[in-house]
């Protein structure tokens, strides 16, 4: 995949801003506070619909103003796709998606339009921090790849929270009637004999990937890194029968909690180094290097999955890098259209070939220069409107 062109209108600190990247590495240099990850925040809209910063879509809308726009003409294997992502936080419609022009009604036509690798320093979070952070890494990585488990995942959320809002019904009534949790269990049931065995097969992928990165980086054949699926079943051949089990033995708990106790949001992925887990006994480096290796592995298994190689976006992280760990990861991104943030063009290797951009903020309004410009491109280009 390749990022032709991108458009930012009041988007954080860009009030007007056109970037035509180059298809190899984009290395975006600045002083902090500049705008460079904003490019990145504003590439991750278009992919996943969604901010890998913040969860509110105001927050990313230049000051003063109330609607921010970010665009993109991105070309895949299956031809030109044009996104738009119109960000109205204070209006009736507060999030308008545009594929080709055309409004699209479910997020899950998004998915796959244009994906993504994004690593930054936060993400060694997923490593040392809790169980949500792993479920988010790995729906991400998955809904981009299979929109069937996106959409399920959809339906499966909206089950809970309305199981979660029947609980507590009952919970205030006890005359209420079970019936209809027991309707809606049966339904989380299904969904999750869909989801579970996609998540397991892409942790198998995840693991035999990492597991060769792991000791690809770190260059110590005695030291194994794995990963594990974690819930609350024994064996996954019976998922169906073992989790109806599981809800009934645990309905009066949840009743009395008013939250749903059971189930794929509340499941883990445990990472191991030599049988330990990683985050209470690994060193720094080690826990850096595993989530190096989380987030490349995702790049060689959508190439295999889906024939062709995402965006990379990295966002500052090559100053938290060791020489060796930085040497692999600018080894590794040949074929793949990078975006790397930095401050300090000292932190790249220059035996790598990039495209320098800089962001310069003047008087609070963020610029691009050193942009690339393409022929038969103008900003009055329908995407851009």
């Amino acid at each position: 995949m390749t990022i032709e062109r991108i458009h930012l209108h009041s988007f954080r600190n860009y009030e007007e801003a056109v970037f035509c990247p180059s298809d190899a590495v984009n290395l975006i240099y600045g002083n902090n506070g500049s705008g460079k990850t904003n490019i990145l925040e504003a590439i991750h809209y278009c992919a996943l619909g969604r901010s890998h910063r913040t969860g509110y879509d105001r927050e990313v809308i230049r000051k003063n103003e109330r609607v921010g726009v970010c665009s993109l003409s991105v070309r895949s294997n299956h031809g030109m796709n044009q996104i738009k992502i119109t960000l109205t936080p204070f209006g009736i419609k507060k999030k308008n998606v545009e594929i080709n022009g055309k409004c699209i009604s479910r997020m899950s036509d998004l998915m796959g339009k244009l994906r993504c690798v994004m690593f930054s320093p936060e993400d060694i979070l997923i490593i040392k921090e809790g169980p949500s952070l792993r479920r988010r890494y790995l729906d991400m990585f998955i809904s981009q790849i299979n929109t069937a488990y996106f959409i399920e995942l959809q339906k499966y959320n909206r089950l809970i929270n309305q199981r979660n809002a029947l609980l507590k019904q009952i919970r205030k009534n006890e005359k209420e009637q079970t019936i209809l949790l027991e309707i809606m269990e049966e339904q989380i049931v299904q969904s999750q004999a869909v989801l579970i065995p996609i998540r397991m097969r892409y942790i198998e992928k995840i693991r035999e990937n990492v597991r060769f990165l792991y000791q690809k980086i770190s260059q110590k054949s005695n030291e194994i890194l794995d990963i594990q699926y974690c819930g609350p079943l024994i064996q996954y051949e019976r998922i169906s029968d073992d989790l109806r089990k599981k809800y009934e033995s645990s309905r009066e708990h949840d009743i009395i909690n008013g939250v749903t106790s059971v189930g794929i949001h509340r499941d883990d992925i445990e990472i191991n180094l030599n049988n330990h887990l990683i985050r209470t006994y690994g060193s720094q480096g080690q826990i850096r290097t595993a989530a190096l290796c989380m987030k490349m592995s995702q790049i060689s298994i959508m190439e295999s999955e889906v024939g062709e190689k995402p965006v990379l976006l990295l966002d500052d992280v090559l100053s938290e890098l060791d020489y060796l760990r930085r040497k692999f990861l600018l080894e590794s991104i040949s074929g793949v259209q990078t975006f790397i943030t930095c401050t300090d063009l000292e932190d790249y290797d220059k035996k790598v070939a990039f495209h320098p951009v800089l962001v310069k903020n003047q008087d609070g309004i963020a610029e691009i220069e050193n942009s690339i410009e393409l022929d038969n491109k103008t900003v009055e280009d329908p995407l851009f409107l």
